[in-house]
């Protein structure tokens, strides 16, 4: 408790109830008690963004290297001529697959989203039937 320094009242006996609360009541409102809770509180809010941060960026990488991954497998397949897998490979995406088909190449996109944040990843593969000509 903070100590004041208040003037002296003639009749100072009369006011020692009321003069003790309203000395309670400005103690617990401008003290600093429970200053440290508020800090603790704040520190470790702040904590929890940054790690939620750091998590949703390593869920991102992983779907992003994940997705780069299937449009390769993809347009491997596709340049083959092996339709049966590239259907079941599109099958068990969640994002979406655009397939461009070119004289001598495949080049395939999938796209999907982490959050709000949307990811694409590209592949191209070699045309097989183009090279067999």
């Amino acid at each position: 408790m903070s100590s004041r320094i208040r003037p002296a009242r003639a009749d100072a006996s009369a006011d020692a109830p009321a003069d003790a609360l309203t000395d309670a009541l400005v103690d617990i409102l401008t003290g600093e008690d429970g200053q440290a809770t508020v800090e603790t509180a704040f520190g470790i809010a702040a904590i929890v963004t940054v790690m939620m941060s750091a998590l949703t960026g390593l869920v991102a990488v992983a779907m992003y290297l994940g997705l780069t991954d299937a449009a390769g497998v993809i347009a491997r397949a596709h340049a083959r001529g092996d339709a049966e897998t590239v259907a079941k490979l599109q099958d068990g995406l969640q994002g979406a697959v655009t397939i461009n088909d070119g004289s001598s190449t495949v080049e395939v996109t999938v796209t999907g989203t982490v959050g709000p944040f949307p990811l694409e990843a590209r592949a191209v593969a070699l045309n097989e039937k183009a090279v067999a000509e």
